[in-house]
């Protein structure tokens, strides 16, 4: 297994499309002229990110567990699913989070110890499952409404608890599970964190997504995308921006919001 305890990640300035290249720094080898092994840039064009060695081997870990699965499956799926079942496919665009990125977003959350992390249209189910390694949470539930997808997604879930050991990551195992279920119809009351890719979401169904979130406890931290999770003042529904930045997502630089209900 790779040595964890100073690794460095690299992200490309020049690309929007969040290439990676490893670099350590006490690694002779590791030449800032030399091109990226991704985009073929010059590594000294990359920026260098600092992981933890929980979160580097965490990203080691989903790579892991998603380097059997093509992206064209999933994306296949997601169309597939959506022609069979007559779903327009206007909030269904399929992208993937980077992993780089990730842990330093759902940092800016605090995951405490012992609490429940929901990621609505969890696609594939990358953050529920990379989530699990980042932080001890207690359960990780994504909700899918595609069915064929979440195949997928609890078939990698089953694959992350065959390799997680391998990284001793987890203390214990986590109640990781994905369900098949619309959004806007799914009770996700006891989650603490929440992830929303909703890059593809216009405001009128955020403002769907924000009245469902009437029951969720005071103190839940929402991570949305391109917007912020509205406040619905007629229903005393609020949330409180604690962090507005952008990030590097699969398909290019996003606009990610972390809030906190009231």
């Amino acid at each position: 297994m790779r040595d964890h305890q100073h690794l460095f990640r690299g992200m490309c300035n020049k690309c929007d499309e969040g290439c990676v290249e490893f670099l350590h720094p006490d690694d002779e080898e590791v030449k800032v002229t030399a091109p990226c092994k991704t985009c073929k840039c010059a590594i000294v064009e990359h920026r260098v990110v600092e992981l933890n060695p929980r979160e580097s081997q965490s990203v080691d870990l989903i790579r892991d567990v998603f380097d059997h699965v093509e992206i064209s499956e999933i994306i296949n799926a997601s169309i597939n699913d959506t022609i069979r079942l007559n779903i327009s496919r206007e909030f269904l665009t399929y992208g993937e989070i980077n992993e780089l990125a990730f842990p330093a977003i759902l940092r800016q959350a605090k995951p405490q110890p012992g609490e429940v992390f929901y990621d609505l249209g969890t696609g594939s189910g990358k953050p529920a499952i990379l989530a699990c390694a980042l932080f001890p949470f207690a359960k990780a539930i994504g909700i899918e409404l595609l069915p064929t997808v979440t195949e997928i997604a609890n078939r990698m879930a089953k694959r992350y608890e065959q390799l997680r050991g391998k990284y001793e990551l987890t203390e214990q195992s986590v109640d990781l599970e994905f369900k098949c279920q619309d959004l806007l119809q799914s009770d996700f009351s006891e989650a603490d964190v929440i992830y929303i890719a909703s890059t593809c979401f216009d405001i009128p169904f955020m403002e769907k997504i924000s009245a469902r979130s009437k029951d969720l406890k005071p103190g839940t931290r929402i991570i949305t995308l391109k917007n912020p999770m509205p406040s619905l003042g007629e229903q005393n529904i609020g949330f409180e921006l604690i962090h507005d930045k952008k990030y590097v997502m699969s398909w290019g630089w996003e606009h990610v919001y972390v809030q906190v209900k009231l």
